[in-house]
Parts: structure tokens; C-alpha cells; sequence
């Protein structure tokens, strides 16, 4: 066989090792695997990773992990067996093959279902324990390779199966065992690593044969012609047409020693990537030939374990491994390329940083909160503390260094212990000065701020504002105990020399002068300014607050508050540095990049923010105040709770590819729908009246910085408009009416990047039997139909009544007339033909005195007849049954009664009156009671003056007789005489009320009936009174 063998010189090769970059990957540990070992990973059509364990198969969707395994006694549609150490394919239709160490799998996704294929090797007499690993899927076959027997044509559309034995041996005539993780090589051939070189199968001849014999290979790997396999610790390249071979060049870590090379896989860029058993990472870039060190999954710094490699899948932007023990693994990519000290896992302490200056492009210094002054050399990532001329350690806080701030001069200025320190422009060494300090300071002085006012320094501090300036060659320091003793925790001074002063809390206040410090502004009161940043070309402050982004226009007065509402990273802003037309800001949780865009018509601009957080290569979200600069050289630095990062704003991407966005829960009334769908697949549903409560869960699928993803759904037919829910991704809605709907979701990036179309989902709540248009109809010809049947006998029924009422009423009518009729012309008549002929007896005997005396009286008995018998006449006729007959006939009456008495007597009885009909006996006893009264008043009480009133008031008719006498006597009002006991039961029969009220002065007399009125409306407003005069 012909032999290639490759050999150059390394310096030759060095130019394409830099040119394949020099990053170090980072591996982080995902959480949540059923088991810790990962034998295989694959990515479905739908983004979600699947990862292969020890106990079971694992969804990941980037936030959780989604286990499938089987129970105690697996059901049909359960997998069999736990342990999967095979490959995970996918096939066209989206189902998952795989072999676990009982049989071979095909899941299907859809319905969450597991088949099984058992297997037949022809040269076994059963089928147990047979394993085979899923190579490829080609049209409907999908082939399968175990290690011991050969290959397997399983045809997924019959499911017949068709079993290749392997047919090499090897030298002694054993059969050769071949590496089950075999490859395709797009021509037709399978090829499999085995102890006795390397195999290939021809799908076309059915055949086997070797190459490269003799060789002890482990794993393999195809890119483009060329066959990657693994002997111990090196790497040969395969031709797979000119059958040429050679050993790769690796570049090595020199403290991390390569180990058995157990896992090779070429990813679809053509990268491939090699692991070994000592956890290393190597890759050659697609073009290259030089496999370079690029991390190791346990750690790139002295790592305290070496687990292996088992398999590698690789996307975009992500790089995953599975491994023994640590499990699943991820490492970006496509890093930003964010700097940070000290570095992930590197045995450096921490910081807690409180200021940051550049000295030169590859040195800073820090301030630190508890380590004093950190002097940093960038280029090879080594830190000294920096040791100043004077130090306090039995101050508290003696450690802490609140601020490292330059002058215009160049002079860099900080402070320490109680003092404040000077490094002069050319100088080697800081120069101490002493704080000067009231006697009633209540802490020790520490530098917080600094601002250049008038060729001096105000420099700002933990009790109050001091003054520095250098004369002959001394510097003085002042303090400006008129400020107060308050923390300055920012200083501006405006263009007009404006003092500009934000303390601790309560915003800022603006002083005219030092020297007459006369608040002339205090501006946004209820917030804590931490930094102020001037834009001179758009004359606008940008306000870091507590409360936000403030952009502050002094001119106009004008400003507008940027929130998490419109995109910021968090509310609470510690730091501002610009950069051209873009803002860079350090808030409590990432950092947030603004795009500044000014309009022609205000002075206020719009920002769109895209955010960045520890997924995004930042070593904490935590940032603090005062940690923020831009260096000479360009580089911005922030300083967190727990490192610097530093980076140069033009080498900062941001992520372009919003993520794709799946359903992963879905309840209908709190329970799974009847759907043979998993819920990632549902995009109908049709649902009864009564499932009317709908929950849904959604994930946006982004593997790079999955936490950064924010949600916006709407239900068509029910939301007005978008609901932009931030990271929240799960909505419910209760109650819905029957009718169609359309459920969307839709995601976007931590840069905003919305994706192009929603994600959709049909419902239809199908409305109850009574609301649909069928039985509408029928319901409305059934109404239509009652409501005739009914409307015709309840008509019916009703004029019958009616007819019986009024022939009731008529008859009854028709009898009152009668009797009123007959009474007048027979009774009355024949009284008055009686008083007549008494009259006549008494004109002709003159003379007999007794018998005149007599016929006296039966003309007085006979006229007093006619009177009753006119009082009964008048309550039988229906004409008279209302409340303005009633008083008509009183005043007719009174009036004839009193006529012939010398007495005064009034009538007040109201002009206008309701109609209120009375029943006969209502009016016959009201007149009778009345007509009593009157009776007792004149014959009994010697009064010379009589009142008979009326009134109508709150649905009564009220009745008054009083008189001017001598009253009625205790004993009678007592005992009641007959006349009172007639009136009060003459008002009880009726329902009304009768009173007595008498004393020395007189009797009052009151009687009420309750009567609402009838069909005509008036009211009592005008009273006519009748008097009579003796």
C-alpha cells in the first residue's frame, strides 16, 4: 500500500497557528442531566439539544432539561433500557434513533413515543443484548453497525431488517471487532476505527475491506475526502480515494500533557475537533492542517480533575461536550471579546473594584475596596499592590480606595487612610497631604469625586467638599465647611462655571459660586445621581441615577428618564462612558450599550439599548459606582464586585440571530388537551365550550445567553395589542368566550433581534348546543310559537275578565242609580208631601196650640228625614266617589247647617285637590264624623268662632275642627262619650285615624284617611277660606 508521509518544519507552520486565533475556550457545566456521563449530543430541527446519558434521553432548551426514561416495567411507547451510549440521529421526519443496551429506538417526537427494532445477528440464536450504534439514515434506510457482528439495513417504511456480518480477519483468523461509532463518507462507503486498522463497508457491494493494517485506531472522523482517526495519542489523516495518510501536527498546551485521543467529530463548518482522555480540546480550523490546543473541559488553569472527552456537537456559536462525570459542557465560540482580571478559574482572589485610571495601554490601576491599590499589567495578567507613602491600618476602611482620577495636568490624584494623594505628570511616587478635619467630623475623610473649578480642584469626599490648589510649589487644601458635611459623591462643573454638586442622595444641587454657595437649582430630588457625563456637542447631560438613565438638557430644561421599560438592563445606573454616538453604561445587572439617534425637532434624543451579561463573556452582572473609565488608548473598563473587564468598544458584537421560539407546555383547564401531539407540535387546537381556560408555557431557544431572552404574546380576538411580558414566559387566560383565536408568541435576543414571524397557534372554543345558529332557529320559531299561544290565551283570559268586571261594575252602577232614583221619588216625595200637609194642619187651628206644637214636630222629624235621607242619596251616587266631591258637599252642607246661628265659623279647604276616589262608606263616615264634630262644636262647647279645614298631604287626606270654647271635660274625654266613641269607630271602620286634642282654650279635632291618588294629579298649593261674620 502506498505510503504518504508529512513532515515540515514547525516554524513553518507557525504562521497558520496564530492565524487560527488564539482564544481559550471556556467550558461551563450545564446542570440538570439525569446522569453525569454524556455519550452522545445531537441538535433537532426544532433547536432543542438531546443529549445522551446513562439513565435515559435528556431535551435541553437551553433554561431546562427534559428527561425521557423508562419506569420499573416499561408500558408499549416506553423506551427500553437506560443506558444510551450510542449516536443520536435524526432523521428527515424529525424522529430520534438510538440503541440503548437492551435494543434499538425510534422516537418520535411528536407524540412522544418510543419504538423498538430488535435486532438478528444471523450468526446469534437470539436477540438479546444485541446493540448497534445508528450511522446514517439514507431515503428509508437507516444503517446500523455493532461492534461484534457487522452492520444492519433496517427499512424504515417495511421495517425489515437485513443483517452484513462483518467477514475481515485478521492474521491469526479471528474475526476483527470493529469501533461501532462509524462515519459515511457521501460515496457510498461506511468506515469504522478498529484494533486492526480501518474498515469500510461498500453499501452498494455489500463488501468489506481494510487499510492501514495493523494500526490500532479508536475513534474517526470525516471532512471533505479526508478520514481523521485516532491512535493513542496521535492523529493520522486518510485519503479516502488516493488511500494516502500522515500524522497531524498538534500544538500542545505545555502544562496540560495529551492523553488518548477518545472522541473526533467535524462539525458542519468542517471544523474538527479532537478530545482525549485528559479532558483537552483541540481544533483544526476548516483550510488548516494544525490541530491547536483550545481548552480544557475541566479548566483551562490547573484543573483538579481530568475527565475524559466522550463526543462533541458544535452549532453556530457553541460548542458542547459530553463527558464522564462533569456530564454536558458548553463554550462559546463566537466570544466577545471582553478582558477581565482575575480570570474564570484562575487562583487569583477576587476584587472588589471602586475605581479604575489607565497609565499606559497595558497597565492600570485599580482602587479596591479592600486590597488598597492594585497596579495591573494587562499583556501578561499580573497584579502588585501598589504601596503608598503613608498608611493608617487602624482606620476602618484603611484598604479602601474610593477613587483614582487624573487632572488635565496629568497629575493623577487618589486617596487613602485619611489622606490625599498627589503623583505629579513625570513623577515615580505619590506625595501625601492631609485632609484637614473639623473636630466634629464624623468619619475620616476619603476622596469620592474631583472637578477642576478655576485653576484649583474640588475634590469631593465622605464628609463634605474640599478645595485644592498649588501655590509656590505647595499644595493647599480648604475646607468648604459652608457645603455641609454630607457625602459628595459626583461634581460637574457646567460651561458657565455652574457648580454642579450630587450628593449621596437627593439628586443634584446647582451653586452659582464657591465662594457664595446659593442653591440655584436643585434638580430631580427623589433619586441618587451617581455619575454625570456632558455631551458638548448636543449640549446634554447624560445622568446615571438610581432611577435610570436621565438625558438632561440644561438650556431648555428639557429631559427624558430611561428605564428597563425601554430596553435598559436595569433601572439602577452606576456608570456613563461615550463613545461617538453610542453610550456605554454599568448598571446592578450587565452592562447596557445605547445607540444614541437625535431628531431635527428635539433636543432629546431616542436610545436602543442592546445588553450584555455574564452569558455574554463578563466575569460578574454586579457593577459598582464610580468603577468606570476610558482610557487613553481607547479601552473603556468597569470595575464589578469581583474583577475588572476591559475591551475596546469596536471589538464588541452583538448577537444578530434572535432565537427561535417553541411551546413546551400547554394546558387546557389545567390538564394536558386530548391531543396526540406533544405541545411543541400542537398548531390547532378545537375545543368544547366548557375548556375555556387555556395556559401556555413558551421558550425562546438562544444556547448562547438564554436568560437574556424577552417575550411579547398576544391572543388574537381577546388582547388588544402585544403584551410585551420581558422575560416572563408563560401566560394564562381563564374564561374565554366561544369563538376563534389565534395565540402568537414571539422572541428576541439580548440585542433586541425580534424574530421575523411569530410563532402561531389556531383555537377554536366551539360555543354550547343553545349558542349555535341551528338552535337559534328552532329556539326562535319555539319562542315565536309560545309567545302567539300564550299572547292569545292571556288576551283572552284577560278580556274575559275584563267583560265579567265591567258588567259587575255596570250592574252594580245600574243598582245605585236605581236606589238613588226610587229613594228620591218615593221617599223623598212622600216626606215632603207629609211636612206639607202638617204645614196646612198647622195654618188653618191657629187656635189649638197643641196640636200645632205637635204637627211642629212631625214637620221637623219629616224635613230632618228628608236631610238623611239626601245624605244617603249623595254616598249612593257614583258620581260623587272622589275627594273634590266629598269637600264640594261638606262645604254645602256647613254652610247650611251654620246659617242660622249667630256665629263665626271658617271653611279652608284646599283650591286644587288630586283626584282620590272613595269608596261609599269612605265618604259617608268622613262626612259623618265631620258633620258630628260640627254638631258637638255648636251645641256644646259655647264657642262663638268654628274652623273646618282641610289638608292633603304625603298620600293622606288630613281633616281639622276646632273651636274657641269652653273644651271638652276631663271625665268625658275619659269615660268617651257616645258622639266621640261614633267618630273614632266610625274612622277605625274605614282605616283611619281619629285624634281629640282639648283644653281651656278650646277643642281641636283631627281625623285622617290614607288614599293615594287615583289617574288625575294636582296639588295642594292654595287655600280659599270662607268666613262668617255674627
Amino acid at each position: 500500500m502506498q505510503k504518504f508521509f508529512f513532515s515540515s518544519f514547525f516554524s513553518f507552520l507557525l504562521p497558520e497557528v496564530f492565524a487560527q486565533g488564539a482564544e481559550m475556550l471556556h467550558f461551563k457545566k450545564i446542570e440538570g442531566l439525569s446522569q453525569s456521563t454524556g455519550y452522545s449530543i445531537t441538535k433537532d430541527q426544532q433547536g432543542f439539544l438531546w443529549i445522551a446519558t446513562g439513565n435515559g434521553l435528556n431535551r435541553y432548551d437551553g433554561i431546562e432539561m427534559k428527561v425521557y426514561k423508562p419506569s420499573l416495567e416499561p408500558e408499549k411507547g416506553q423506551m427500553h433500557g437506560r443506558v444510551i451510549r450510542s449516536r443520536l440521529l435524526e432523521d428527515e421526519k424529525g424522529q430520534i434513533w438510538f440503541s440503548t443496551d437492551l435494543t434499538v429506538h425510534e422516537f418520535t417526537k411528536q407524540n412522544e413515543t418510543f419504538a423498538t427494532h430488535h435486532l438478528i445477528a444471523s450468526n446469534k440464536q437470539n436477540e438479546a443484548g444485541t446493540f448497534a450504534n445508528p450511522v446514517i439514515k439514507l431515503g428509508d434506510h437507516i444503517w446500523l453497525a455493532n461492534a461484534t457482528d457487522g452492520v444492519f439495513d433496517l427499512d424504515t417504511r417495511t421495517k425489515k431488517i437485513i443483517f452484513y456480518p462483518l467477514t475481515e480477519r485478521d492474521e491469526k483468523g479471528n474475526l476483527i471487532q470493529l469501533m461501532y461509532h462509524g462515519i459515511y463518507d457521501d460515496n457510498s462507503k461506511l468506515w469504522f476505527a478498529t484494533n486492526k486498522g480501518l474498515l469500510s463497508f461498500d453499501l452498494a457491494t455489500k463488501k468489506w475491506k481494510r487499510f492501514l493494517e495493523g494500526r490500532p485506531f479508536y475513534s474517526i472522523s470525516y471532512s471533505k475526502d479526508t478520514i481523521y482517526a485516532s491512535e493513542g495519542k496521535a492523529l493520522i489523516w486518510f485519503h479516502k480515494t488516493t488511500f494516502h495518510y500522515g500524522n497531524n501536527v498538534f500544538v500542545d498546551n505545555t502544562e496540560f500533557s495529551r492523553g488518548l485521543i477518545r472522541c473526533l467529530y467535524t462539525d458542519v463548518k468542517q471544523n474538527t475537533w479532537v478530545g482525549d482522555e485528559n479532558g483537552n480540546v483541540y481544533c483544526k480550523a476548516a483550510g488548516y492542517t494544525i490541530f491547536r490546543w483550545v481548552g480544557n473541559i475541566n479548566g483551562n488553569i490547573k484543573p483538579k480533575s481530568h475527565y475524559p472527552v466522550y463526543c462533541f456537537y458544535a452549532d453556530d456559536n457553541t460548542l458542547w461536550a459530553g463527558a464522564y462525570t462533569l456530564g454536558l459542557l458548553k463554550a462559546e465560540l463566537d466570544q466577545q471579546q471582553f478582558k477581565s482580571y482575575p480570570q474564570e478559574g484562575s487562583n487569583a482572589n477576587e476584587i472588589f473594584v471602586n475605581s479604575i485610571y489607565e497609565t499606559s495601554p497595558d497597565e492600570i490601576l485599580i482602587g479596591s475596596f479592600e486590597n488598597g491599590i492594585i497596579a495591573l499589567n494587562k499583556r501578561n495578567n499580573t497584579a502588585t499592590e501598589l504601596k503608598l507613602p503613608y498608611e493608617k491600618r487602624e482606620l476602618a476602611y484603611s484598604k479602601s480606595v474610593p477613587l483614582i482620577q487624573a487632572d488635565s495636568l496629568g497629575n493623577v490624584w487618589t486617596s487613602k487612610s485619611g489622606y490625599l494623594f498627589v503623583k505629579e505628570k513625570g513623577s515615580k511616587n505619590f506625595l501625601p497631604l492631609k485632609f484637614p478635619v473639623l473636630s466634629n467630623a464624623l468619619q475620616v475623610p476619603q476622596m469620592w469625586s474631583m472637578a477642576e473649578y478655576k485653576n484649583t480642584l474640588l475634590v469631593g469626599t465622605t464628609i463634605g467638599l474640599y478645595q485644592v490648589w498649588k501655590n509656590n510649589g505647595s499644595y493647599q487644601i480648604k475646607y468648604l465647611s459652608r457645603f455641609g458635611q454630607d457625602r459628595v459623591f459626583n461634581i460637574w462643573i457646567a460651561p458657565a462655571d455652574e457648580i454642579w454638586i450630587a450628593y449621596e442622595s437627593g439628586g443634584i444641587i446647582v451653586y452659582k459660586t464657591i465662594e457664595q454657595p446659593v442653591k440655584t437649582k436643585h434638580l430631580f430630588p427623589g433619586t441618587n445621581v451617581r455619575a454625570i457625563s456632558f455631551d458638548k456637542e448636543h449640549e446634554l447631560n447624560w445622568i446615571a441615577s438610581s432611577s435610570g438613565l436621565i438625558a438632561y438638557h440644561p438650556r431648555s430644561g428639557l429631559y427624558k428618564n430611561f428605564t428597563e421599560n425601554d430596553g435598559l438592563l436595569n433601572s439602577y445606573v452606576y456608570g456613563v462612558l461615550q463613545d461617538k454616538n453610542q453610550l456605554w453604561l454599568s448598571t446592578s445587572y450587565g452592562l447596557s450599550k445605547a445607540f444614541v439617534v437625535f431628531s431635527d425637532n428635539s433636543p432629546l434624543p431616542t436610545l436602543q439599548f442592546t445588553n450584555f451579561t455574564t452569558g455574554d463573556g463578563l466575569p460578574d452582572n454586579v457593577f459598582t459606582a464610580r468603577a468606570f473609565h476610558k482610557g487613553a488608548s481607547g479601552t473603556f473598563y468597569f470595575g464589578t464586585t469581583r474583577a475588572v473587564t476591559w475591551f475596546r468598544p469596536v471589538e464588541i458584537r452583538s448577537t444578530s440571530k434572535p432565537p427561535s421560539i417553541r411551546i413546551i407546555d400547554l394546558l387546557v383547564n389545567d390538564k394536558r388537551p386530548d391531543s396526540l401531539l406533544s405541545p411543541e407540535y400542537i398548531d390547532k387546537l378545537f375545543l368544547a365550550y366548557k375548556q375555556n381556560s387555556l395556559f401556555f408555557r413558551f421558550r425562546g431557544i438562544d444556547f448562547n445567553n438564554p436568560q437574556k431572552i424577552t417575550y411579547a404574546y398576544k391572543l388574537e380576538g381577546w388582547d388588544k395589542d402585544w403584551i410585551y411580558s420581558k422575560h416572563l414566559n408563560e401566560v394564562r387566560y381563564s374564561n374565554l368566550p366561544h369563538g376563534r383565536y389565534v395565540f402568537k408568541i414571539k422572541a428576541a435576543n439580548g440585542a433586541g433581534s425580534w424574530i421575523d414571524h411569530p410563532y402561531t397557534i389556531d383555537i377554536i372554543i366551539q360555543p354550547p348546543f343553545w349558542r349555535t345558529w341551528w338552535f337559534y332557529v328552532l329556539a326562535g320559531v319555539a319562542v315565536l310559537y309560545a309567545a302567539i299561544t300564550i299572547t292569545k290565551a292571556v288576551s283572552q283570559r284577560k278580556l274575559r275578565k275584563q267583560l265579567r268586571e265591567l258588567e259587575k261594575q255596570a250592574a252594580i252602577e245600574a243598582e245605585r242609580y236605581r236606589i238613588s232614583r226610587d229613594m228620591h221619588d218615593e221617599i223623598g216625595s212622600g216626606l215632603t208631601q207629609i211636612a206639607l200637609m202638617s204645614e196646612l194642619i198647622e195654618t188653618q187651628k191657629k187656635a189649638d196650640e197643641e196640636l200645632k206644637k205637635d204637627v211642629g214636630t212631625i214637620s221637623s222629624s219629616a224635613r230632618k228625614l228628608v236631610g238623611n235621607m239626601s245624605e244617603i242619596i249623595w254616598a249612593l251616587n257614583p258620581r260623587n266617589d272622589s275627594l273634590e266631591n266629598l269637600l264640594a258637599y261638606l262645604r254645602e252642607q256647613t254652610l247650611a247647617y251654620f246659617e242660622p246661628f249667630n256665629i263665626r265659623y271658617v271653611i279652608q279647604f284646599p283650591d286644587e285637590v288630586p283626584f282620590v276616589k272613595l269608596s261609599n262608606e269612605q265618604r259617608r263616615n268622613l262626612f259623618l264624623v265631620a258633620k258630628e264634630a260640627l254638631n258637638n262644636a255648636l251645641k256644646h262647647s259655647g264657642a262663638d268662632e268654628i274652623c273646618l279645614s282641610m289638608e292633603y298631604k304625603n298620600n293622606a287626606i288630613h281633616f281639622y275642627i276646632s273651636d274657641n270654647g269652653k273644651g271638652i271635660g276631663e271625665n268625658k274625654v275619659k269615660t268617651a262619650s257616645n258622639g266621640l266613641r261614633n267618630m273614632r269607630k266610625r274612622m277605625a271602620d274605614i282605616g283611619g285615624i281619629f285624634d281629640l286634642d282639648s283644653g281651656a282654650s278650646g277643642c281641636l279635632i283631627h281625623f285622617s284617611l290614607q288614599a293615594a291618588p287615583s289617574t288625575k294629579e294636582g296639588s295642594t298649593t292654595f287655600f280659599t277660606s270662607f268666613k262668617k261674620q255674627p
